[in-house]
């Protein structure tokens, strides 16, 4: 693989990478700028403002990515074969925290927090790859965020 190529296969994973973590970080921004400002998003007494990250989930959404990408997320081995990684998890795994959110009544009265692998998120200040960046409970964000959606929302 000449250079130029492998610039552009880093900058599309960057550009993949970058585009799922902000697609998972506005969801969570809103819903806590919903739950300061006291906004109903159910039925009087039923808020439950909660989000969570599902992971990186073994399905046939990658299709779309190119052979080295793929690679570099840990998806296929040195011949081009998919793989299914150790953190990847199956769609059953990957679903349990948001049926748990949805379902349990361990989570009565709950609500604003971030969860995921089945609990609570921590915070991070790291680009690690579990736990809430700083940048997803960031107030000012999320107030950007929040008055970006009022047009589309109404």
């Amino acid at each position: 693989m000449g250079r130029h190529q492998e610039h552009r296969r880093q900058r599309v994973q960057q550009q993949i990478l970058g585009a799922r973590v902000e697609g998972e970080a506005a969801p969570d921004a809103l819903r806590r700028t919903a739950h300061r400002r006291g906004r109903p998003v159910a039925a009087p007494g039923h808020h439950r403002l909660r989000a969570c990250m599902p992971g990186w989930i073994n399905t046939d959404l990658q299709r779309h990515l190119d052979l080295p990408t793929l690679q570099a997320m840990g998806g296929a081995d040195e011949h081009g074969n998919r793989i299914a990684p150790p953190h990847f998890k199956t769609p059953q795994q990957g679903a349990a925290t948001s049926v748990m959110l949805a379902a349990s009544p361990l989570l009565n009265g709950v609500t604003g927090r971030y969860f995921e692998d089945n609990q609570q998120a921590t915070g991070t200040d790291t680009a690690a790859a579990d736990g809430v960046a700083a940048h997803a409970i960031d107030p000012g964000n999320a107030d950007r965020r929040w008055t970006y959606s009022q047009p589309f929302t109404r």
